[in-house]
């Protein structure tokens, strides 16, 4: 045992000396979930790799503007929270980095970064027994160890693709882009009452989680953090890409529609046999999303719930446009209590 601990401790350094991750650099590497492949299962593979950096003048140009937007004063109580946010707009994207992984025993490379960090692959690894997630590692050149891991989704079972602003984390879309601006840089991120118990006990029925939203990927750590923090099921994530330094910059708050047609879409051919339960809101184009995957899915996409939101647009012309010829339970819900457990759901 100790001759093999041996092996594998210098096997580590040796990688470590050949990453390409400098010491000032890091690396993020995403939830994500694999799919059956045969006797193994293939696992996609997402990592971002960057720098953080402080005096960037198009980094900080944003950073400008968005404190602008809300009217930050640097005496404001709020301002360290809104430091804390905007740093993770601040930073240096790497490009043309090639980083080895490790996915669970297997050894793979990332193609080279993109001009946003980032680098997606899929490896294909023997089955784990007993196993629903496994690790992916990446080490930097010294010695530093980046960690994610992707959940093994069975081909089938229940599948919960939820919404984050205003279905479970409070945004209060229907208040204006200031609001939001507020709610997200400057204010705790609040979980919608009664969300996580619900959600949880869909976990414990058997299903697994996907989290689809417009946010960028820059606030992945801090929801994944707001999960775990009030107790939500751990899941995949499908954000949106977003570069300082490109037209993507103005469209920090930009409509969803298009991301989560396409997030979910792939989600639905990638897991043809699993029953999907689509969970959203009724501020904005939820209802409209849903609706249309419902209409080009109809065997997969067994249930739609749409949380109400004060003020909402929610008459019955909306819903009747919205579900038009959908086959697919629809619930509309103001308290969480009053969605049904998982079996009710999806019988």
């Amino acid at each position: 045992m100790a001759a093999a601990a041996t092996l594998g401790c210098a096997a580590a350094t040796a990688e470590a000396q050949r990453s390409p991750i400098k010491d000032d650099e890091q690396v993020i590497l995403f939830t994500t979930a694999a799919v059956r492949d045969g006797g193994g299962w293939l696992v996609p593979v997402h990592g971002w790799v960057f720098e953080p950096e402080e005096t960037s003048v198009w980094r900080g140009g944003l950073v400008n503007l968005l404190r602008e937007s809300i009217d930050l004063d640097q005496r404001d109580p709020r301002a360290g929270r809104f430091s804390a946010v905007a740093r993770w707009f601040l930073v240096d994207n790497e490009r043309g980095k090639r980083v080895p992984v490790r996915v669970g025993g297997t050894a793979a490379v990332l193609p080279a970064t993109s001009p946003d960090g980032h680098a997606r692959t899929q490896v294909r690894i023997a089955a784990p027994a007993g196993q629903q997630w496994v690790t992916v590692e990446a080490r930097a050149r010294d010695g530093r160890r980046f960690l994610g891991r992707a959940q093994l989704v069975p081909p089938r079972g229940v599948s919960v693709v939820s919404d984050i602003d205003d279905t479970i984390k409070v945004t209060e879309v229907l208040g204006g882009k200031r609001r939001v601006l507020e709610r997200t840089f400057l204010e705790p991120f609040e979980p919608v009452r009664g969300m996580a118990p619900r959600y949880d006990a869909w976990r414990r029925g058997g299903a697994v989680f996907h989290y689809v939203s417009a946010s960028p990927w820059h606030l992945y750590p801090l929801l994944s953090e707001f999960l775990g923090a009030h107790g939500f099921p751990a899941g995949t994530f499908h954000l949106r890409s977003f570069r300082v330094k490109d037209s993507t910059r103005f469209e920090l708050l930009r409509s969803s529609r298009g991301h989560k047609l396409a997030a979910i879409g792939e989600l639905l051919a990638r897991y043809p046999g699993r029953r999907f339960v689509l969970v959203g809101d009724s501020g904005e184009s939820d209802p409209e999303i849903y609706g249309e995957l419902a209409r080009r899915h109809p065997r997969q996409v067994v249930a739609i719930a749409i949380r109400r939101l004060p003020g909402d647009r929610w008459d019955p012309a909306r819903r009747k446009k919205a579900f038009a010829r959908v086959r697919a339970r629809v619930i509309a819900f103001s308290n969480p209590s009053e969605l049904p457990n998982l079996a009710e759901l999806t019988p």
